[in-house]
Protein backbone atom coordinates (compact mmCIF):
# COMPACT_ATOMS: atom_id res chain seq x y z
CA UNK A 1 0.00 0.00 0.00
CA UNK A 2 1.65 3.52 -0.77
CA UNK A 3 1.40 5.95 1.52
CA UNK A 4 1.56 9.76 0.84
CA UNK A 5 2.92 12.67 3.12
CA UNK A 6 3.75 16.40 2.77
CA UNK A 7 7.27 17.10 4.95
CA UNK A 8 8.72 20.43 3.85
CA UNK A 9 8.16 21.03 0.58
CA UNK A 10 9.28 17.45 -0.15
CA UNK A 11 6.83 14.79 -0.90
CA UNK A 12 7.34 11.42 0.68
CA UNK A 13 6.67 8.02 -0.52
CA UNK A 14 6.77 5.15 0.28
CA UNK A 15 5.83 2.04 -1.61
CA UNK A 16 5.93 -1.20 0.36
CA UNK A 17 5.68 -0.82 3.99
CA UNK A 18 8.73 -2.28 4.77
CA UNK A 19 11.14 0.00 2.58
CA UNK A 20 12.33 3.21 3.95
CA UNK A 21 10.60 6.09 2.55
CA UNK A 22 12.31 8.45 -0.04
CA UNK A 23 11.97 12.09 0.27
CA UNK A 24 11.32 13.55 -3.43
CA UNK A 25 12.64 17.11 -3.51
CA UNK A 26 10.76 20.06 -6.51
CA UNK A 27 13.66 19.83 -8.53
CA UNK A 28 13.95 15.92 -8.77
CA UNK A 29 10.03 15.67 -9.23
CA UNK A 30 10.20 17.88 -12.20
CA UNK A 31 13.05 16.10 -14.05
CA UNK A 32 11.12 12.98 -13.44
CA UNK A 33 8.18 14.33 -14.92
CA UNK A 34 10.38 15.77 -18.03
CA UNK A 35 12.10 12.42 -18.54
CA UNK A 36 8.75 10.73 -18.37
CA UNK A 37 7.27 13.24 -20.96
CA UNK A 38 10.61 12.85 -23.36
CA UNK A 39 10.52 9.30 -23.07
CA UNK A 40 9.57 7.72 -25.95
CA UNK A 41 10.03 4.02 -25.26
CA UNK A 42 6.86 1.71 -25.52
CA UNK A 43 4.91 4.08 -28.40
CA UNK A 44 5.78 1.60 -31.19
CA UNK A 45 3.59 -0.68 -29.50
CA UNK A 46 0.43 1.81 -28.78
CA UNK A 47 0.41 2.71 -32.76
CA UNK A 48 0.66 -1.20 -33.69
CA UNK A 49 -2.39 -1.38 -30.79
CA UNK A 50 -4.04 1.36 -32.48
CA UNK A 51 -3.82 -0.34 -35.68
CA UNK A 52 -4.95 -3.31 -35.19
CA UNK A 53 -7.53 -2.20 -33.51
CA UNK A 54 -8.76 -0.31 -36.52
CA UNK A 55 -8.24 -3.39 -38.46
CA UNK A 56 -10.74 -5.37 -36.14
CA UNK A 57 -13.51 -2.62 -35.99
CA UNK A 58 -13.03 -3.10 -39.56
CA UNK A 59 -13.40 -6.25 -40.13
CA UNK A 60 -16.59 -6.81 -37.61
CA UNK A 61 -18.16 -3.89 -39.81
CA UNK A 62 -17.23 -5.70 -42.89
CA UNK A 63 -18.65 -8.88 -41.51
CA UNK A 64 -21.94 -6.56 -40.59
CA UNK A 65 -22.05 -5.65 -43.75
CA UNK A 66 -22.16 -8.83 -45.49
CA UNK A 67 -23.75 -11.23 -42.95
CA UNK A 68 -27.62 -11.12 -44.77
CA UNK A 69 -26.57 -11.82 -48.36
CA UNK A 70 -24.49 -15.05 -46.73
CA UNK A 71 -27.75 -16.05 -44.94
CA UNK A 72 -29.91 -15.42 -48.07
CA UNK A 73 -27.63 -17.53 -50.35
CA UNK A 74 -27.90 -20.19 -47.40
CA UNK A 75 -31.50 -20.23 -47.15
CA UNK A 76 -31.78 -19.99 -50.76
CA UNK A 77 -29.69 -23.40 -51.34
CA UNK A 78 -31.34 -25.17 -48.74
CA UNK A 79 -34.94 -24.66 -49.81
CA UNK A 80 -34.09 -25.37 -53.61
CA UNK A 81 -32.57 -28.65 -52.15
CA UNK A 82 -35.50 -29.65 -49.75
CA UNK A 83 -37.74 -28.63 -53.43
CA UNK A 84 -35.32 -30.96 -55.30
CA UNK A 85 -34.91 -28.61 -58.03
Amino acid sequence: MSKLREKTGQLVVAIKPWSKAQAIGSSEMMHLTKRLFEDECGQDMIEYALVTAAIGFGCIAAIGGIANPVVNAYYSVTNNFTNGV
